[in-house]
């Protein structure tokens, strides 16, 4: 699964299916189902002015259903995101 992390957040890309059970037999194998990506994941820290993370905070996508709430430390992460969406 494509992935790209840095120090303070992670993007990984929603494949569907997520998975897929196969048998390997002498001669190989053929997939016919696509893996599509569908999105991909924003993983973040809302944080205060000094730095501590800030729990139960609402991160939205502009104009979307796709929300979460931040944890404890603050973090939080979005799935199926697209490139034409608004964070606020």
């Amino acid at each position: 699964m494509p992935i790209y992390r840095s120090a303070h957040y992670a993007t990984v890309f929603d494949v569907v299916p997520a998975s897929l059970n196969i048998k390997v037999k002498s001669g190989g194998v053929r997939i016919e189902q696509p893996f599509l990506v569908k999105g991909f994941s924003v993983t973040g820290r809302v944080v205060n002015p000094a730095g501590q993370g800030v729990p139960g905070v609402t991160v939205s996508l502009r104009d979307t259903t796709i929300s979460a709430v931040t944890n404890a430390e603050g973090f939080v992460r979005l799935i199926y995101v697209c490139s034409h969406y608004a964070m606020y």
